[in-house]
């Protein structure tokens, strides 16, 4: 599992589906019975009936974010749980999850913000799927594993451990999209949170760090080694997570 997981920065719903969705109510506006001989005082009214509603409306949309967090059901796992963005500011910059038998999962906040999603045409080494760029805004806050899952919490939830580089520290590997989500529905159970994996969109934004370069740390490969294990320095193994 090449990813970490995502937690909510407050008490998560009650939740064990498929993201559920925010349901507004529509306005019942009632019919109107206009004589020929009062026509104008009627189409005052109208005007008058439907800039109410409208502000009405822009009310709803705009507390619609709140209302998807009070009724959503667990999203397809990450381990993301997500509150309105006015609870970022209360809660903890980190979070240390059980996930049993000793073994803990630790979690960061993640601030909304917006940033530029997508690499340039210009970018050194940049694939066409990488583009084009555009504006993203991240609305509400949310909790990211610091590191990929581990086999060791893998196990934890699951029982097993899949991976062919083993090591309790290194990240677990040979898991399909289905085992990490079964992973995260079981990890959502067991701490009774939602969790979920990231959007591409909230991936990109913890990696960037705030950074617009072609990596967070620049733009040289010259310092990779010093932050990622890759092929040029990994021996084509595995290795513990967090070095």
């Amino acid at each position: 599992m090449t990813t970490a997981p995502v937690v909510p920065t407050g008490p998560s719903p009650n939740a064990t589906g498929a993201s559920g969705t925010a349901k507004t109510s529509g306005l019942a506006i009632a019919s109107l019975i206009v004589s020929a001989c009062t026509l104008l005082v009627w189409v005052v009214v109208a005007v008058v009936l439907g800039v109410w509603g409208y502000l009405v409306f822009v009310s709803v949309v705009n507390e619609a974010p709140q209302a998807a967090f009070d009724s959503v059901a667990s999203a397809p796992p990450a381990l993301a749980e997500r509150t309105p963005a006015a609870s970022a500011a209360a809660a903890p910059a980190e979070l240390i999850l059980d996930l049993g038998g000793g073994v803990t999962m630790k979690m960061v906040l993640i601030r909304p913000g917006k940033f530029m999603m997508g690499s340039p045409d210009s970018e050194k080494g940049r694939v066409v799927h990488e583009g084009p760029q555009h504006d993203v805004i991240i609305s509400q806050p949310f909790y990211m594993g610091v590191t990929e899952v581990t086999q060791a919490q893998y196990e934890a939830i699951m029982g097993a451990n899949p991976s062919n580089f083993k090591g309790e520290t290194n990240p677990v590997e040979h898991v399909s999209w289905t085992d990490a989500t079964e992973f995260c529905r079981r990890f959502s159970e067991r701490t009774h949170r939602t969790v979920r994996l990231p959007t591409e969109a909230e991936w990109e934004y913890a990696c960037r760090a705030g950074s617009k370069s072609r990596f967070f740390f620049g733009d040289a490969n010259g310092g990779l080694g010093d932050y990622a294990w890759y092929d040029a320095n990994s021996i084509r193994t595995a290795h513990p997570v967090g070095q």
